[in-house]
């Protein structure tokens, strides 16, 4: 399912497009256009399991999730630096290049994320 879904009737025809053709509603249904939009607290929530998995010499495939993860998460919140961060990651995973450097800017720009919402 591509993430992040900000729209309530998006994500009913993605679960709805999974199930099988005799669970499925028949006829028509009302779909409501309503914005999902992520609650601070489930922001914190993302910021410090992403601290986390970062704190802990994180594996190839854990630095591949984290990729996909933050980027989902950046995109949701519309953090344009933290995606690019996700980006440099996502390319340097791709291109088997080092990715301390990029891993440690994430790991800062987290860690700020965290201070800003703890003040707020």
């Amino acid at each position: 399912m591509p993430k992040p879904l900000t729209n309530l009737a998006q994500f009913q025809e993605q679960i709805l497009s999974h199930l099988p053709k005799d669970r499925r509603p028949n006829g028509p249904r009302m779909l409501t256009n309503i914005e999902i939009v992520p609650g601070p607290l489930a922001y914190r929530d993302d910021m410090a399991h992403i601290a986390d998995v970062l704190s802990e010499n994180p594996s190839n495939s854990d630095l591949d999730y984290l990729a996909q993860f933050v980027t989902t998460v950046a995109r949701s919140a519309q953090d344009d630096i933290l995606q690019q961060a996700a980006a440099s990651l996502t390319d340097a995973r791709s291109g088997k290049a080092p990715t301390g450097t990029i891993v440690a800017r994430m790991a800062g720009l987290v860690q700020e994320r965290l201070a800003q919402r703890a003040v707020v």
